[in-house]
């Protein structure tokens, strides 16, 4: 990746970002990282353990058919919405790079060919993998979502955002 000077509109001098923005699409603006925003990131930077405890995690159990292209819809126009979700982070942590657009990938987990014992080990496993898996702060995104097929009823939809874009007032409570 390419280190491009961006400006950030708020100060006069240009700082070196770690960031190409043009490998994810067109880059909508750049803004200061809050203070708490840069505690967390300096965290982070401690590695795996500390970035992943700013994983926030949440998870809904759907039932009845599922109409998969209406609710990848759905979580795309959320990202659309939502700035915080289609922001990465500067190399120095200095500074917030939000993209105009980000395409998200909703991978599908379908346990369904398992007995009710091993659908449950491998679900909690599952989820406790996307819970120990660190957000690339610097390359994003810092959302993700999964749907695991329980059934053919039965789904989970399992969403994760870090810390740094999310907080306990704003989070996961659509």
């Amino acid at each position: 990746m390419n280190t491009h000077p961006i400006s950030t509109g708020f100060h006069s001098n240009l700082i070196a970002v770690d960031f190409d923005p043009f490998a994810e699409g067109e880059l909508l603006l750049t803004v200061p990282a809050t203070p708490s925003q840069t505690e967390i990131w300096l965290s982070v930077q401690m590695g795996d353990a500390a970035n992943c405890a700013y994983n926030l995690s949440q998870s809904f159990r759907l039932t009845g058919a599922l109409d998969r292209l209406a609710l990848e819809s759905a979580l795309q126009q959320l990202v659309h919405r939502h700035e915080s979700l289609r922001t990465t982070f500067s190399s120095n942590g200095e500074s917030l790079c939000i993209v105009a657009e980000l395409p998200i990938d909703i991978p599908t987990i379908d346990l369904t060919a398992l007995s009710p014992p091993e659908r449950e080990l491998q679900l909690a496993q599952i989820v406790k993998q996307d819970l120990d898996r660190p957000f690339k702060i610097e390359q994003g995104p810092l959302f993700r979502a999964q749907i695991i097929k329980l059934a053919a009823q039965e789904h989970l939809l399992l969403l994760n955002a870090h810390h740094i874009i999310c907080d306990g007032w704003s989070s996961f409570g659509w």
